[in-house]
């Protein structure tokens, strides 16, 4: 059976996987989405009470400083404020979806544990507020809905962005298969926004939409401070792309165009396994040797997407302008990012990303190797669990790293792959101790690897990274499921 080569086919699919996941999630809480939250001692307390010691890094002075209102401070009704052990970053997002402005000492119950940190994660709880009206018993069934609908959009960008390379746009499901967005969906974080939010904007890059391109990177970089080594792996390859065009010799690269002549086994109009493919051999690429698909109802009207050798013939905008282009997109994401440390900095006196005291990172695969030599052998299912995850991350990756040099993706995207790789090299024992820390903490090396796969020509290494994703996500969403009370 061949399925449309249309964007809606791995937005349906990841509408319907997520949707089907978070009901069974609601059905274990008997229909309480405020469960999901995980609001939870000693940062979140059902009456109105004091800032927590336990739960912040203030001084005695800072804290005493801190108005408390008291009608504010007391959780509602609506949302369910769980033991210690169940407590988790949602109700940080919660909080700012009742507020989002706010330096009250609590807000509907919750209490920073560090403040800077908590606001510096911005767009998913401002959106949640306004998604709610403000009204906090409709915040959690905010939060869940605007996950839902990243995950829908995941799925059609990523489609987006798999026919961009030739690939059907089935393959896009890939990206919502990453496992760190089961826990994004079962625990009310950011990751599947931002994740929404990056990917467009790369996908807008790749259509040569600047303003579109830098306005998504600005709101992934408010979303999730981390999301911000995409936009600087962007304008690192813009700076590079301009500076050999200034030098001359070598023929330019353009750091958005996939390069006709690469990836020339990708002609996968249809997603069927009864077709057989191999790595050795290199049937044509089908959108390169066809004529470019007409524009569908998934494509904005007017506007159908560009195949590699389309925009190979359009005429050169200027020598080295579209790395210009790319350096402008990436700066500007980064400049809003800088202004919004320094503005949490002047409302809480702590620069956001010196705020953690261990500040998650450590010496290159010291965490990675500490975590190795505490679970090998696993000594029961958690560990087994935690030892699987690490191991499908790893290979994800270093798959990826085989095939970045011959893959199609644009030049932006496999430059954005590298800090992306470094920052999951550098996490720290701690984020390795628990799959929910590390594979949220490695959201955009994840997705940026299965962008370098879905433009490698390497076709079975893709279909086991999608099996491997699929079976992952299967297994953290099962767990996710288990363990809600």
């Amino acid at each position: 059976m061949r399925l449309p080569d249309r964007l809606w086919v791995p937005a349906l699919a990841a509408g319907l996987l997520a949707l089907t996941f978070v009901g069974a999630l609601l059905v274990r809480a008997d229909g309480d989405p405020s469960l999901l939250v995980h609001a939870g001692a000693p940062c979140a307390t059902p009456s109105a009470s004091a800032a927590d010691p336990a739960c912040d890094g203030l001084s005695a002075a800072e804290r005493a400083a801190t108005p408390l209102d008291s009608h504010a401070a007391a959780a509602p009704g609506s949302l369910a404020v769980q033991a210690a052990d169940e407590a988790f970053d949602g109700q940080f997002f919660y909080r700012l979806g009742v507020s989002p402005w706010s330096k009250d000492a609590r807000v509907a119950g919750v209490q920073f544990d560090l403040p800077a940190l908590r606001n510096s994660r911005w767009g998913y709880g401002a959106l949640a507020f306004v998604a709610s009206g403000g009204d906090p018993d409709l915040v959690p069934w905010a939060l869940v809905g605007l996950n839902l609908a990243a995950a829908v959009a995941v799925g059609a960008i990523g489609g987006g962005l798999a026919r961009a390379t030739g690939r059907h746009a089935g393959w896009g499901l890939l990206l919502a298969l990453w496992p760190g967005f089961a826990y994004s969906l079962s625990l009310d974080t950011s990751e599947l926004v931002a994740a929404a939010f990056a990917l467009g904007a790369l996908l807008a890059l790749r259509q040569r939409r600047w303003a579109g391109a830098a306005a998504l990177f600005a709101c992934a970089v408010l979303t999730r401070d981390t999301t911000a080594v995409v936009p600087f792996g962007v304008a690192v390859a813009g700076a590079w792309t301009w500076f050999a065009s200034r030098r001359g010799g070598a023929p330019m690269v353009d750091p958005f165009v996939v390069p006709s002549n690469a990836g020339q086994s990708l002609a996968m109009s249809t997603i069927d396994p009864s077709v057989a493919t191999s790595d050795e051999s290199d049937p044509p690429l089908a959108m390169s040797t066809t004529d470019p698909p007409a524009a569908t109802s998934d494509e904005p009207a007017g506007q159908p997407m560009e195949t590699a050798s389309a925009q190979e013939r359009r005429p050169p905008e200027g020598d080295g302008s579209r790395g210009l282009a790319a350096t402008a997109v990436g700066g500007c994401a980064l400049a809003v990012f800088g202004v919004w440390q320094l503005v949490q900095r002047a409302r809480f006196d702590a620069l956001p990303l010196t705020s953690s005291g261990d500040n998650n990172l450590s010496a290159p695969l010291a965490g990675l190797v500490r975590a190795l030599g505490h679970d090998v052998p696993p000594s029961g299912g958690t560990e087994a669990f935690r030892l699987l995850c690490i191991i499908g991350l790893v290979a994800l990756v270093a798959a990826a790293a085989w095939c970045w040099r011959s893959s199609a993706a644009p030049l932006v995207e496999r430059v954005a792959w590298v800090p992306a790789v470094a920052v999951v090299l550098l996490l720290n024992a701690y984020l390795w101790s628990g799959a929910t820390a590390f594979l949220r903490a490695s959201t955009e090396a994840g997705i940026l690897s299965i962008l370098v796969l879905l433009g490698s020509r390497r076709d079975r290494l893709l279909t086991l990274a999608g099996i491997g994703l699929g079976g992952l996500w299967l297994l953290t969403a099962a767990s996710q499921v288990a363990k809600l009370a």
